[in-house]
């Protein structure tokens, strides 16, 4: 028994979308459990029943492109709410500060004229 939202490297390792989820490693594979809850039908599938069913890849089995995309996936949901908080953080800096700029007033003669000129083009 493994509770996956303590164990989250083996919720993203098995790609466990729902609960409850049975998998049963014979063989060297892994096999879901997709049937009914029942006693019975539990008991038939864990006796041999699993091998009429579909058999994968353990997870470190599995060549390395698809480890590669699956931890690339893993690092963009962890890292993409933190990406968008500092694009907005950072689209409120721009902006406050470019509105800063144009309601300063300048304060010698020499910014003055340059206020001027800026306004003139």
């Amino acid at each position: 028994e493994v509770d996956i939202t303590e164990e989250r490297r083996i919720n993203w390792d098995w790609q466990i979308n729902g609960l409850p989820n049975l998998w049963l490693i014979a063989e060297g594979k892994a096999y879901n459990y997709k049937g009914h809850r029942s006693v019975p039908a539990l008991e038939a599938w864990a006796l041999g029943g699993y091998k009429a069913g579909p058999a994968e890849p353990l997870p470190q089995d599995m060549p390395l492109h698809v480890r590669a995309v699956k931890a690339a996936v893993r690092y963009m949901a962890l890292a993409l709410p933190g990406m968008i908080l500092a694009c907005v953080a950072m689209g409120i800096w721009v902006y406050f500060k470019k509105k800063g700029r144009q309601n300063a007033k300048p304060r010698n003669s020499s910014e003055q004229s340059d206020a001027a000129k800026a306004k003139e083009e």
